[in-house]
């Protein structure tokens, strides 16, 4: 009898356990033709990849949104490491992961990453 009982306790302790312990990463991944808009006569030359990531940050229950503004401000840090002016062909992706210990805890990071180019808007007349 005291096995049964000390072998159900164990049992329920590892499922206990690995129910709050376990956790998730959540990815979405968007992908845009480009972060500004391209005149029709401008001539755009590309000037290698790069690369952003904004700093992890915590929420519980829910997970962080990012709005076009943080877009944006992180766009401008990868168009910084190569001097563009565009970045071409950007994907962002916002990465959730999920920590269920008690209350689902969450830590949220987003990365942009596509080729940066300098726009140049070209004198030629458009028919």
């Amino acid at each position: 009898m005291k096995y049964i009982k000390a072998w159900n306790v164990g049992i329920l302790g590892a499922v206990l356990a690995s129910v709050l312990l376990s956790g998730c990463t959540i990815k979405m991944a968007v992908r845009r033709t480009s972060t500004k808009f391209v005149y029709p006569n401008s001539n755009v030359s590309p000037l290698g990849r790069v690369k952003a990531k904004s700093p992890q940050s915590f929420s519980i229950f829910v997970p962080k949104f990012f709005d076009a503004k943080q877009i944006d401000e992180l766009s401008a840090q990868a168009l910084a490491q190569k001097g563009g002016d565009i970045l071409v062909n950007p994907k962002i992706v916002v990465k959730t992961i999920l920590v269920p210990i008690m209350l689902p805890f969450m830590f949220s990071s987003m990365e942009i990453e596509g080729t940066a180019a300098k726009m140049v808007i070209g004198k030629q007349e458009l028919h």
